[in-house]
């Protein structure tokens, strides 16, 4: 087989998959955005849903109210979000892979990166 034929066709590959993947972007871009709708918003309930865990235990204790606004909570939320992307960019990638962390791990750590 001729050398320009693979290359011609390798070419060809490259611009079809690289076409393919750059209309395929937006859908990602959209599918990353309903995400981070969805965590804000599940974020959100559970912030709602602990002061009211916590306004019940306060009026228990002390027969008063413990009430938070909402938009308190829209804020506890986004922060939660700013958290979460936080660590993530402070978290390695692939730091489970590596064989070197197995050997410091306590032996309750290790079975579970290993069950994980």
């Amino acid at each position: 087989m001729d050398a320009s034929a693979i290359d011609q066709w390798l070419q060809r590959r490259f611009r079809r998959d690289a076409n393919v993947w750059v209309a395929l972007s937006p859908l990602a871009i959209l599918g990353g955005l309903l995400v981070l709708f969805l965590t804000f918003w599940f974020a959100y309930a559970a912030v709602y849903l602990g002061t009211h865990a916590v306004d019940a235990v306060f009026s228990i204790f002390s027969g008063s109210h413990f009430k938070i606004r909402h938009i308190t909570r829209l804020w506890l939320a986004g922060g939660f979000l700013i958290v979460l992307v936080i660590g993530y960019l402070r978290t390695k990638p692939f730091h489970f892979l590596e064989s070197a962390e197995f050997g410091t791990l306590s032996p309750l750590e290790s079975r579970v990166a290993t069950y994980a």
